[in-house]
C-alpha cells in the first residue's frame, strides 16, 4: 500500500510540475545544461544578506575623540538594536561578543552617540543588498579605506558602499566588483526521480509509523510510572505534614505549659500584693482618720484667724485712703472748661505741651514734677511697682529713665528723659518722656483694674491722675468730676 502511495504521489508532483510549465527530461538532458544547477523561485542571483550575518563593523576616519558608541538601529527609531563599548579613536572596529543575533534585518543604520549627552554625532545608513566587495584584511589591503563609510564583514569578506568604491574605484577595486551574471538555466526533474522519492516516502511513512507505537507504547509505561511516583510523592507529603503538625502541637504544649507556670506566679505575686494593698488601705483609713480629725480642730481656729484677718485689712485699707486723702489735698486736681490744673498750674494735653511756647517752661515742668512726685507717693502708698525710674520728682527738673529701653552696651546706663524743655535740649526727648509718663499712669491703672480707654483718649496727665485719686477714695462708682 505504501508503494503505490509513493507512485500516486509522484504521479500528482509530475501533474503539478506540468502545470507549473516544466517539462520532465524522462531520457537525460542536454550536455551543455548541468542536471544538479537549480535558479530560486524569484528569479534573483544575489544570495540574501542579513544583519546577523555580519561579524565585525568598521569605521575609519571619524573626526571624533571624545567618548562614543556606535549603534545600530533601524532607521527612523530612537531605540538601538544594539550598542558597543565606549570608543576613543578615529577608526573604531565594533565585534559583537555574540554578533547580531537575532536581527534579520538587511537595512538599517550605523551612528556614533555621544557617550555624555547622548545625542548622535554621525550616521550613515547601509542596504546590505546593495553592498559590493571591497577586500578580505583591511590591515593589509594596499588601497586605503573609505573615510566615514561604513564598513561590514560577511563571512572572510569586507563589504562597503557601491558609492564610494564607483567615485574611488580603482582598475584593482572596480574588476574585483563587477559582479557575475550567469545564464538562467531551467531546473529539469526526470520522472524516474520522482518514482524514487515517492519509494523514500513510503519507506519514511513507514518508519514514522512505527516510530508512533513505540513512541505510544513508551508514553503508557511512562504516564504508569509517573502515576506511581506521584501517588508516592502524596503519601510522603502527606506523612511529612503530619509529623510536621505534630511537632508543632508539642511546641505549641510546651509554651502554654510554660506560659501556665509564668500565670501562676504571677497570681501568687497578684495575691501577695493584694494582701500588702489591702494592709496600706487600712493604715491608709487610720491616716485619714487622725488628719480629719485635726483639719476639724484647725477649722475651729479658722473663724477667729479669718476675722482677725479682715480687721487688719480694713485697718490698712484704712489708712490708704487717709494718706490718699493727703495726697489730695497736697496736689488739688481741678478740671476746668477746656484744661486741668495742679496746685494752680496749668497742663495741657500731650499733643499740646510739645508746641507750647517757652515763656511757659518753668510752669509746665513744675506741674511734671508735682505729677511725678504724686505718682512716686501713690505707688509707695499703695505697693503698686512702676515700670519708669523716676528721679528728683517733685522739682522743676524731674527726669525719667526707662529700665526695659535696649541699650547698646550692656554696661551702659539707660539714657534720661526730661520732663522740661529748653533752648539747650532735644524737643524729641522731652516728647519721650512725655509719652513714658503717660505710660506709666496708664500702667499704675490697668495693676488696680481702673484703666478705661474711653476716658483716656484725651490724652490728659491730670485727668489719669484724678481718675486714680478718685477711684481709690470712692470705689469704682466715682461721683462725677
Amino acid at each position: 500500500p505504501f508503494w503505490l502511495a509513493g507512485r500516486a504521489a509522484g504521479g500528482a508532483m509530475l501533474a503539478t510540475l506540468q502545470t507549473l510549465g516544466l517539462k520532465a527530461a524522462k531520457d537525460k538532458a542536454p550536455a551543455s545544461t548541468p542536471l544538479d544547477e537549480a535558479r530560486p523561485l524569484n528569479g534573483s542571483t544575489a544570495p540574501r544578506r542579513l544583519l546577523r550575518h555580519v561579524s565585525q563593523l568598521a569605521v575609519r576616519g571619524l573626526d571624533l575623540r571624545a567618548g562614543y558608541f556606535l549603534e545600530v538601529a533601524m532607521q527612523g527609531t530612537e531605540e538601538p538594536l544594539e550598542r558597543s563599548d565606549i570608543f576613543r579613536t578615529a577608526n573604531p572596529t565594533w565585534v559583537p561578543p555574540c554578533g547580531f543575533s537575532g536581527c534579520r534585518q538587511h537595512v538599517f543604520e550605523v551612528r556614533a552617540v555621544d557617550a555624555r549627552s547622548q545625542k548622535t554625532l554621525w550616521s550613515q545608513a547601509l542596504d546590505l543588498s546593495q553592498v559590493q566587495p571591497f577586500c578580505e584584511d583591511l590591515e593589509t589591503h594596499g588601497h586605503s579605506p573609505p573615510l566615514a563609510v561604513p564598513l561590514v564583514q560577511l563571512s572572510k569578506q569586507w563589504f562597503t558602499l557601491p558609492v564610494w568604491l564607483e567615485k574611488n574605484g580603482s582598475p584593482a577595486i572596480s574588476s574585483t566588483l563587477e559582479p557575475r551574471r550567469p545564464r538562467g538555466v531551467v531546473k529539469q526533474v526526470k520522472a524516474s526521480d520522482v518514482c524514487g522519492a515517492g519509494d523514500r516516502i513510503s519507506e519514511m511513512l513507514d518508519g514514522l509509523h512505527q516510530h508512533k507505537v513505540e513512541s505510544s507504547a513508551l508514553r503508557d509505561a511512562m504516564e504508569c510510572c509517573l502515576t506511581e511516583r506521584h501517588a508516592l510523592r502524596q503519601r510522603r507529603q502527606r506523612r511529612l505534614s503530619t509529623e510536621t503538625r505534630l511537632r508543632l502541637l508539642r511546641h505549641a504544649v510546651d509554651i502554654r505549659r510554660k506560659n501556665v507556670e509564668i500565670l501562676k506566679a504571677e497570681l501568687s505575686e497578684a495575691h501577695d500584693s493584694s494582701n500588702n494593698q489591702d494592709a496600706q488601705r487600712q493604715q491608709a483609713r487610720e491616716e485619714l482618720a487622725r488628719a480629719t480629725e485635726e483639719q476639724r480642730l484647725v477649722a475651729a481656729g479658722l473663724t477667729s484667724t479669718y476675722i482677725s484677718l479682715k480687721s487688719l485689712w480694713l485697718q490698712l485699707r484704712c489708712r490708704q485712703m487717709r494718706m490718699i486723702h493727703e495726697v489730695c489735698q497736697v496736689y488739688p486736681i481741678e478740671k476746668h472748661d477746656k484744661y486741668w490744673t495742679i496746685r494752680g498750674l496749668n497742663v495741657l494735653s500731650i499733643d499740646m505741651l510739645g508746641r507750647q511756647d517757652l515763656r511757659e517752661e518753668e510752669n509746665v515742668s513744675t506741674a511734671l514734677g508735682y505729677i511725678v512726685h504724686m505718682l512716686v507717693t501713690l505707688s509707695g502708698i499703695l505697693e503698686v511697682p512702676l515700670r519708669i525710674n523716676i528721679h528728683q520728682a517733685g522739682c522743676s527738673r524731674s527726669f525719667l529713665c526707662d529700665p526695659h529701653e535696649a541699650v547698646e552696651a550692656i554696661t551702659a546706663a539707660p539714657r534720661e528723659f526730661p520732663l522740661y524743655y529748653g533752648r539747650g535740649l532735644e524737643k524729641p526727648r522731652f516728647e519721650a518722656a512725655l509719652r513714658l509718663l503717660r505710660d506709666g499712669l496708664h500702667q499704675f491703672l490697668y495693676s488696680r483694674g481702673y484703666l478705661d480707654e474711653r476716658r483716656l483718649r484725651s490724652g490728659s496727665l491730670l485727668e489719669c491722675a484724678k481718675l486714680i485719686l478718685t477711684r481709690e477714695l470712692f470705689g469704682v462708682q466715682s461721683p462725677p468730676t
